[in-house]
C-alpha cells in the first residue's frame, strides 16, 4: 500500500459517509480539510469513516487517534495530513509484525 492508494481510499470513504447521510460531497483533495471543509463531516461521522477505512486498507487505527483533527494545535487535518498519519501508522504496525516475526524464529 502507497500514500496514492491511502488518499484515493480515502476520499472514497468520505464520499460514501457522505452520500450515506445524504449530504453533497465536494471535490476532494490533499488540500481539502474533511473536518472543516466537509458538510457535517464531524467527530460523530469520524468513528465511522476511520472504520471504513481500516476495513478498505487493512490497517488498524486506534481509537484515540483522532485522524482528521489535530487535538494539541484544534486545527483540522487536509487529507494529505491524514494520509502521512495512516502511511506513518502502517509503516510502525509492518516493523511491528516483522520484529514480532523475527523473534519467534
Amino acid at each position: 500500500m502507497d500514500a496514492a492508494e491511502v488518499k484515493s481510499s480515502l476520499c472514497e470513504v468520505i464520499a460514501t459517509v457522505q452520500e450515506l447521510s445524504g449530504l453533497e460531497c465536494p471535490t476532494l483533495d490533499g488540500g481539502t480539510r474533511p473536518a472543516r471543509d466537509v458538510k457535517e463531516f464531524s467527530s460523530v461521522v469520524w468513528p465511522f469513516a476511520i472504520k471504513m477505512l481500516e476495513d478498505k486498507i487493512d490497517i488498524e487505527i486506534p481509537e484515540d487517534d483522532n485522524l482528521f483533527y489535530d487535538v494539541e494545535t484544534k486545527i483540522a487535518l487536509s487529507i494529505d495530513q491524514c494520509v502521512e498519519r495512516v502511511m506513518m501508522l502502517s509503516n510502525n504496525q509492518r516493523q511491528h509484525k516483522k520484529e514480532k516475526e523475527a523473534s519467534n524464529e
